[in-house]
């Protein structure tokens, strides 16, 4: 249960926490264009024990997840200041699910991008830690400074994606088209009926 709290909480890269004490309003929010996708966190969320709302947005061209209650959005809250000092794979598998991309070209590479630098050096510490080369520079915008971890090489993108890897069915497929690359299905055990894939880790 830990693992997927710890993946939860990495997906708020891309979402936030609204915390209105005076309104007694809490939520946890994220967003992708992938209903599938943020039905699989859904059948997460379930499994420990809270409940999600899925909604359309944007003429359907993409779609919120919202989790109402203090209890499941303090406990997410915790853990991300807890895991961005202390990362594990679970937070970065998160983390790649919310802001990474995997693009096909020359170089190919998986790109994980963010503006903020503790997320980014957290994403950086899972990396070192499972041995999976990457380099790091900025991207200035006009909106701001991105800061960007990338992985190149298909043989160093195997590595992520044995190690980290994604839960997004998007992500997961394009690593299998382009390179033949299987990540593993993490949490498979937890849902295996919701999922409907066979085999992979923990």
């Amino acid at each position: 249960m830990e693992e997927i709290l710890e993946y939860l909480a990495g997906l708020k890269a891309d979402g936030y926490l609204l915390i209105n004490e005076k309104r007694r309003d809490y939520q946890y929010r994220i967003y992708d264009k992938s209903r599938e996708f943020l039905q699989l966190v859904a059948g997460l969320i379930e499994r420990v024990g809270y409940k999600a709302h899925i909604y359309a947005r944007g003429g359907g061209r993409w779609y919120e997840l919202v989790v109402y209650g203090r209890d499941f959005t303090s406990l997410i809250g915790e853990l991300w200041h807890r895991l961005l000092e202390n990362p594990t794979n679970a937070f970065a598998r998160g983390l790649a699910d919310a802001e990474a991309s995997v693009i096909k070209g020359n170089p190919n590479k998986v790109k994980f991008t963010n503006r903020d630098v503790a997320v980014v050096r957290a994403f950086v510490d899972v990396l070192t830690r499972n041995a999976v080369p990457h380099r790091t520079y900025t991207e200035r915008r006009r909106s701001g400074v991105d800061h960007v971890v990338v992985i190149t090489g298909v043989d160093n993108i195997a590595r992520f994606a044995e190690s980290i890897g994604f839960l997004h069915p998007d992500k997961r497929k394009r690593l299998l088209d382009f390179w033949g690359i299987e990540s593993p299905p993490f949490f498979d055990h937890l849902y295996l009926a919701r999922v409907g894939v066979l085999g992979g880790r923990a």
